[in-house]
């Protein structure tokens, strides 16, 4: 991608048609007027949510602010569309602090009527004004020929080399593009559907390590460029937001688990932290539980307790508490290979109502397995405990 740009008569196209959240920024393009045959977007300082044209070009672009039915809005019903020479940039100011950059893209493949017709570009960067002085922070390509999303992620912080960081396109469907920034120690991570593009890189140094050592770290602007193309297809991006970055421990084992009557301790994993954009999965397991008992996974939003139960068992999570379906643990009558578990997400997203639901990033909960023990106190015992925290 070329830095220098140069523009004559600017004529874009634009099919928006997106979602929010708790942020220092979040456009999910939901209140924009619908128009079936669009409108007319004049750029300047002052446009549709602060979005407008490279340096504020006063030409008309069309605009189409419809329901995302075609291909499914990542959240709520409309979205944006780049192609051409569309180049959709929003400006900030940001200074300090660690942030989350994320947008959701779509990239419609060769099946679909529309395919997405040459690059794209998603460029972050440390200064812009449409009076000129940009300075790129990191770019990132979206390459349909080729099937590629390319990084430039910049002087690695570990080996101190300029990283170019490929992976796979993934056509047909919304993906999370993030970008983890940290302004107070000038540190970025790249991350696409969940997978690190490279080492984390120093922000300011720009997407080949170009820029002057002395530029101070900052994030001046989003920009969705469409690259100058003349092929027509459209890319989509949905609920652009910046938040700030939540640091997060890894699910945490906690508390005693109760002793069977045949001698079984359950215990209770997770394979991540829950993410409040269902970025990645995140499924409770419970081991060691007695064979072919009923049981369920339940959960509080209150905090860690070790409260006596029965004999051996210990309640480790504090009322009130929200019951997830009831399931057979399988295994053997008398032996210790039963097993229970929970889709998280799934279970979130079939009961929106669920305690604690909605979530926000940082937002934590502790869950405990529950099973049928019929000689233990109480006819039945308990597992240990974990406690999760939603991420982004």
């Amino acid at each position: 991608m070329n830095q220098v740009r140069t523009f004559g008569s600017v004529l874009a196209a634009l099919t928006v048609c997106a979602a929010s959240a708790s942020a220092q920024f979040s456009d999910g393009f939901e209140s924009y007027a619908s128009s079936a045959s669009g409108t007319v977007f004049t750029t300047g300082p002052a446009n549709a949510g602060g979005w407008k044209q490279w340096q504020a070009f006063a030409n008309s672009h069309t605009l189409c602010f419809g329901s995302g039915a075609a291909i499914g809005s990542h959240g709520g019903s409309q979205f944006v569309g780049t192609q051409l020479n569309s180049d959709l940039v929003h400006e900030f100011a940001l200074t300090s602090g660690f942030w989350d950059i994320s947008m959701w893209t779509y990239v419609p493949g060769s099946a679909s009527p529309n395919p997405m017709g040459d690059s794209q570009w998603l460029v972050l960067l440390n200064n812009y004004s449409d009076a000129g002085g940009f300075v790129w922070a990191t770019q990132i390509e979206f390459d349909p020929s080729l099937g590629r999303v390319r990084a430039d992620a910049g002087r690695s912080i570990v080996t101190n080399a300029n990283q170019a960081v490929e992976t796979p396109l993934v056509f047909d469907t919304w993906k999370q593009v993030r970008v983890e920034v940290d302004l107070t120690n000038n540190v970025a991570t790249i991350f696409y559907d969940n997978i690190q593009m490279g080492d984390p890189f120093f922000w300011s140094l720009g997407p080949f390590g170009q820029n002057a050592a002395t530029t101070i770290p900052r994030l001046g602007a989003i920009d969705l460029y469409a690259n100058d193309t003349t092929v027509p297809g459209f890319m989509y991006w949905d609920d652009v937001s910046i938040t700030s970055h939540v640091t997060t421990q890894p699910p945490t084992v906690y508390c005693t688990a109760g002793t069977t009557t045949n001698g079984c301790s359950a215990s209770i994993t997770a394979n991540a932290n829950p993410s409040v954009t269902f970025a990645n999965s995140c499924n409770l397991s419970v081991a060691n539980v007695e064979g072919q008992k009923s049981g369920l996974i339940f959960y509080s939003i209150n905090g860690q307790q070790a409260q006596a139960w029965n004999a051996t068992s210990f309640l480790c999570v504090k009322a009130p508490t929200q019951r997830t379906s009831t399931q057979t643990s399988g295994g053997t009558v008398n032996t210790c290979n039963g097993s229970l578990s929970l889709d998280w997400n799934a279970f979130q997203a079939a009961n929106p109502s669920a305690l604690g639901n909605p979530w926000t990033a940082g937002n934590a909960l502790q869950a405990q397995a529950w099973f049928r023990d019929p000689p233990a106190g109480k006819s039945t015992n308990l597992s240990n405990a974990i406690e999760l925290t939603y991420v982004p």
